[in-house]
């Protein structure tokens, strides 16, 4: 029988990391796939939009955005969840490597609720298994 080798779910477990690393700074922001309804008035949202993979590697391409009332708690959060990718690798038993910046946090608010939002484009690669 051929070997299978298959990827995880990657948006899950960035954004399981992000909700522990936020609950461990005291930072009430949550994050998810979809904008929560009803809306909080800061929240990120992590999308899987693309990436690579080679035999034993996942390199998930994300899409990070980062909402709130106010413009300036929108790009502190944004900074933050930044600062949290970029550290991932290091954190002790992580299953996360070599994070990658294709776009820093760019000031895009959205149109149709008018909230700040800031958005951001990085890939961390996950480790696949085989079934």
């Amino acid at each position: 029988m051929v070997e299978v080798i298959v990827a995880p779910d990657s948006e899950a477990l960035l954004i399981s990391y992000l909700n522990t690393a936020y609950a461990a700074r005291s930072n009430s922001v949550r994050a998810g796939t979809q904008v929560p309804t009803p809306r909080p008035a800061a929240f990120v949202r992590v999308i899987r939009v693309g990436g690579t993979s080679t035999l034993v590697m996942d390199n998930p391409t994300f899409a990070v955005e980062s909402w709130a009332d106010d413009p300036i708690l929108a790009y502190t959060n944004a900074a933050l969840t930044r600062g949290l990718i970029h550290a991932i690798g290091s954190t002790g038993g992580s299953q996360f490597y070599d994070p990658q910046e294709f776009s820093g946090p760019a000031n895009l608010p959205d149109p149709d609720s008018g909230q700040a939002r800031y958005t951001q484009t990085i890939s961390v690669g996950v480790r696949q298994t085989a079934l």
